[in-house]
Order: C-alpha cells, then structure tokens, then sequence
C-alpha cells in the first residue's frame, strides 16, 4: 500500500513537465493538452452532475469530467461504452456534446465503425477488432491501463501498433487517436 502511494506520486512527478504542456511540440497535442485533459475552468454541467451522483468517488468524478470535456472538444456522433455502462456519462454525454450519443454495447458486431469507444478489460483480439473498425476521426478510450499486467501489456501494444498516431498515457485512463499526426506518445496526469 505505502509503496504504491509513493509510486503514484513519482509518476506524476515524472509527468508534470507534459501534463502542463512543455515537451509537446504538436500544436494540435498542445492544445488538447492544455484545453481538454487540464482545462481548469468548470463546466456548466459539472455542478449538476456533483449534485445529482454525490457519491461518485474523487477519481470517477475527475474521469467523467474529463470525458465531459473530451466530448466536447471532439463534438462527435456516437459514445459507446463496451462491456460496461456508466448513469452519469450516460446522462451527460449529450449535454456535452447535444449530437453524441450514447450507447453501451457488449459486443463487436453491434457497431460498424466508432466515434469515441471507452473499454476496460479486454482481451488482444477484441482489441484488435476494434482497432480494424477505427476511422481517422475515431478516439478509443482504455480505462485502467496499470491494473493488471494483461492491460500493462496491452496498452504497450497500442502504442507500439501502426494504425495508431498518437496517444496519451493519463495514469487513471489512455487515449488513442487514428488520425495522419506523426506517432506520439504523451504520458500525463490529470489534475
């Protein structure tokens, strides 16, 4: 316990310089580092949220947060939650973004391509198949990276796999992006 609290911390220390910008030289990365995953200001819905999911931990609050700002940045069509389904994106998801949608899926085959797909615990094939149905504008979220080896391994693979152009290692979550950037690899922290 005491050696992963004090492992967290030098993780984001080694993190800080990035998570506030420096080191990025992609203008498009620097502003989506600097206006999505640490935009300080708060959103309109955030307070509605607090007050309608007061019990949600500091970690999920601080996650849904991000991904209400993400849904925003991106302004795309769809939301799919594989393999699991959260109330509170569900419900705020659209206020985000009035023309994503949210939906949960269970299975590969319920879907064609992707906007904006958030996983946890999958195996290397499902992994892969979602990869194949990944278009420029798709962003593939991957929820607790560090908390298995399987998933250690797996989001090192990401990285490493072509199809892939940049993504951003945010200890709690990794982002994959598919568009043409030149290949990148960010590790932050969000606040």
């Amino acid at each position: 316990m005491f050696f992963s609290i004090i492992n967290k911390y030098i993780n984001i220390l080694l993190r800080l310089p990035q998570s506030y910008g420096f080191g990025v030289q992609s203008p498009s990365a620097f502003s989506f580092v600097r206006d999505v995953v640490n935009e300080d200001y708060p959103y309109y819905a955030y307070q509605e949220m607090d007050r309608l999911f007061p019990k949600l931990d500091s970690k999920v609050r601080k996650l849904n947060q991000f991904y209400f700002r993400l849904v925003n940045y991106a302004q795309l069509a769809s939301w799919i939650d594989f393999n699991h389904s959260s109330e509170e994106l569900q419900r705020f998801i659209p206020v985000a973004c009035n023309k994503t949608i949210y939906q949960s899926c269970s299975s590969i085959s319920d879907f064609y391509h992707f906007d904006i797909v958030r996983i946890k615990y999958v195996n290397k094939d499902i992994l892969n198949q979602l990869l194949n149905k990944a278009t420029p504008k798709s962003i593939l979220i991957v929820e607790e990276i560090y908390s298995s080896k399987l998933n250690k391994d797996l989001w090192k693979s990401l990285i490493l796999d072509n199809r892939i152009s940049t993504t951003f290692d945010l200890l709690d979550c990794g982002l994959v992006f598919f568009d043409k950037r030149p290949k990148q690899h960010y590790k932050l922290f969000l606040k």
